[in-house]
């Protein structure tokens, strides 16, 4: 480790089985196919020579699950059908930029009071277009 002040702390050494199952052709099963990479791997399998990994691929239709061991006995099932890291930066990356284009009413400053409908400094009667000789462009009244 290099100048590793906070090591990273490895959930699979409080394991003592893992079970993977996912269905190929459903979407948003990255995750367990990276964990079955991680498991099976030969490094994992020397670091954790106590763990016993096993996998399958399902034929029909079923959320991605795990079933876990753990080394006092207890046993815990859970579904890990997700998004992938790498699927939530790109989506959280899509909300920044719609976000972005869109005026937040917090970044907006303040209108003064009176100017709503404020047509360059004229009142009501100023807003009319005139032809300097008392006559309105908009016709007579």
């Amino acid at each position: 480790m290099r100048n590793a002040i906070f090591p990273r702390i490895d959930f699979l050494r409080y394991l003592k089985k893992i079970h993977v199952s996912y269905c190929p052709t459903r979407p948003k099963t990255e995750i367990a196919k990276q964990l079955i990479m991680r498991v099976t791997s030969e490094s994992v399998k020397k670091k954790f020579p106590h763990l016993q990994a096993s996998w399958e691929m399902l034929a029909y239709d079923a959320p991605a699950t795990v079933e876990v061991e753990l080394l006092d006995g207890r046993r815990v099932r859970r579904i890990i059908d997700g998004y992938s890291k790498a699927e939530k930066k790109k989506i959280v990356d899509d909300w920044r930029f719609t976000a972005n284009m869109e005026p937040w009413p917090e970044v907006l400053g303040p209108q003064p009071r009176g100017a709503r409908n404020s047509t360059c400094g004229r009142g009501e009667a100023g807003a009319e277009a005139s032809t300097g000789n008392g006559e309105s462009l908009n016709g007579p009244k």
